[in-house]
Formats: C-alpha cells, structure tokens, sequence
C-alpha cells in the first residue's frame, strides 16, 4: 500500500487520475472497512455522550430519597422528644429542649440551612415548614439538571421576612427574599419559590459560555448574558428584546397576565406553571403556538419531569383563561 503511495504522489504525478482510480479499485474493500469502522466508533461515542447527559428518572411527586430523609429527621425528633420527656419528668427539670426537627433537617442539608435565614419570630415548626419545602424544591432540581451548576451551590442566601410591608418576593444572582404577610393559600410559599428559584437559575446557574455579551438584555441593566445563553432562546419567543414584546401577541400568548410584564417574569411565571401545574400547561400550549413552544422548551430542559398536575385547575380552565398570577392558583 505504501509503495503504490509513493508511486501515485512521487514517481508518476503526470497520470494522478488513472493510478487514483486503479489505487482505488485494488483496496476498496479496506476502504470500505475503515469507514464501517469509523463510522461505528463515532455513533458509539455519541450514543454514550448523550447517555450521560440524561438526568436522574424522578417522581412526578415527592422523591423517595428526600421523602427517606425528611421522615428520618422527624422519627429522630420523636424518639428525642420522648427520651427528653422521660428524662426531664424524672429529674424535675421543667425546661424546654430546642425541639430537634428542623436542627435534624439542617444536618441533613447543611449547605442549604447555612443559607437561609428566618428574621423574626419563627417556632421550629414553622422553620420546619418552609425549610422542608425549600430542600425538596432545590434538591428536585438538582436531580434533573442538565446544563446549568447545582442550585443548592449558587443561592447564597434565602430570606424568609414574617411580616413585610414590601412586595412577596424579590431574587438576583444569588439571593432570594420571600416576604410571607400577605401570603394567603396553602400551597402559595411553594409556587412562589418555584416561580422565584427560576431568577437564581437564569441569573447564576443557566449560563452560556461565550464571552460576547447580549445588548438585548441586561440584568438591571448591565449586561449580563452571553449570547449563546439558553435564557435568550426562551426570551426570543415572546420578546424582541428585553422592553420590546412582540407586537402581535396577545394575553392568550402568555402564562399569566404578570408574566407580560417582561421576558423574566414570563419565564418565571411558566416555569412555575410547568412544575407544579403541568396538566394546565399542556392543555393550553395545545391551544395557542407560543405556549405550545414554551411548553416544549422546559419539556426538553427538564426530560419531560415535573412536579405535579393540578385537578382543581383543570375544572375551570379553557383556551381563554389565564391567571393573573400563576403562584396563586388554589389546590
């Protein structure tokens, strides 16, 4: 093979087309091996890339594993509540041990405990209550992440206020603050999370990796996104840039009416939407294409998991409907 080489190249270059094809002819079938081979080691290769990028299968509801540590905490409270019990009744000591739910949950997640700060008067049951929703929401995420860092590594701080003149929420790069005052469902604290751990995502962890910097849009300004970032393909469905709405949608073509506010609030809003009332979502992007392309852009992000349907919504629903705020619909 490589004498022919050399013949071809070095001692015949007046006649490359005929000795090109008689070189062919003779070693086609080695030709045809290398490219099979080729061929195959590169789809192998792809297959087992695109295999790890897969996130962890999760339920629809609550994860066991979390579900395993959050009753872990509260067995050990229980058992330690009655052993203190016992204690103190035998030895006269009418003191109260700091109950050891929520210290329990904080051993459990650490990391997530030392950045999150209750300002006012909180009982450990109600730290318990809001902290155990906070760790299953981050840790669901993390689960299933596929392009961004781990949440639980980005948010810095969380501010749960007890009473705020000031708006319910507000979130940056790394910190969020929730002000509970006006809060009036059950499940409110959840979806506002929800609704607000998309700020932290968009802003901290869901990065491109250019250096170019969009003048579309900014965070508070400055610009802040690279321009291959993910956040912009969802901000291009609605929005020309970041003050300008495209001129021919409608309330229809949102999630909510806030959501029309600008890109952030809108990905925010559907965001929330797609976790925690997915069968609402799907039901309206198979009315209108703009949700139905919103629908699919998390469909993909999150390999089609969620975290649950919402059967109450369902019965008012229609192809007009939308909630001004996606956080306060009812179960």
């Amino acid at each position: 093979m490589i004498e022919k080489l050399y013949t071809f190249f070095v001692l015949t270059p007046k006649k490359p087309y005929s000795h090109l094809k008689h070189l062919f002819k003779s070693h086609q079938r080695d030709m045809l091996k290398v490219l099979i081979v080729t061929v195959v080691v590169f789809s192998a290769l792809n297959f087992f890339n695109f295999q790890s990028k897969k996130p962890a299968k999760i339920n629809t509801n609550f994860t066991s594993e979390l579900d395993k540590q959050i009753s872990q905490a509260l067995e050990f409270t229980d058992q330690s509540e009655q052993n203190h019990a016992a204690s103190g009744a035998n030895s006269g000591d009418n003191s109260h041990a700091v109950p050891l739910d929520y210290n329990q949950l904080c051993i459990s997640f650490s990391l997530i405990c030392q950045h999150t700060n209750f300002n006012g008067a909180f009982s450990d049951n109600q730290k318990m209550e809001y902290f155990s929703q906070i760790i299953q929401i981050i840790s669901r995420l993390d689960l299933i992440k596929t392009q961004w860092y781990e949440l639980s590594k980005v948010l810095a701080q969380i501010i749960i206020n007890p009473t705020s003149w000031s708006r319910r929420w507000s979130s940056g790069r790394t910190k969020m603050t929730i002000n509970l005052w006006t809060m009036k469902y059950a499940n409110e604290f959840w979806q506002v999370f929800t609704h607000e751990i998309w700020h932290i995502m968009d802003l901290g962890a869901l990065n491109g990796t250019s250096r170019t910097k969009s003048a579309l849009y900014t965070e508070f300004g400055k610009k802040a996104f690279a321009i291959d970032d993910l956040s912009i393909d969802y901000y291009r469905i609605s929005r020309d840039s970041e003050s300008i709405r495209k001129s021919w949608l409608e309330k229809q073509d949102f999630c909510s009416g806030y959501g029309m506010s600008d890109p952030f609030e809108d990905w925010a809003e559907c965001h929330n939407l797609f976790l925690n009332h997915h069968n609402v979502f799907q039901f309206l992007a198979g009315t209108n294409s703009s949700l139905h392309t919103k629908y699919d852009y998390f469909n993909k992000l999150y390999w089609g998991q969620f975290f649950s349907d919402s059967e109450l919504a369902m019965n008012t629903v229609n192809n007009d409907w939308r909630p001004w705020d996606s956080t306060r619909i009812i179960e």
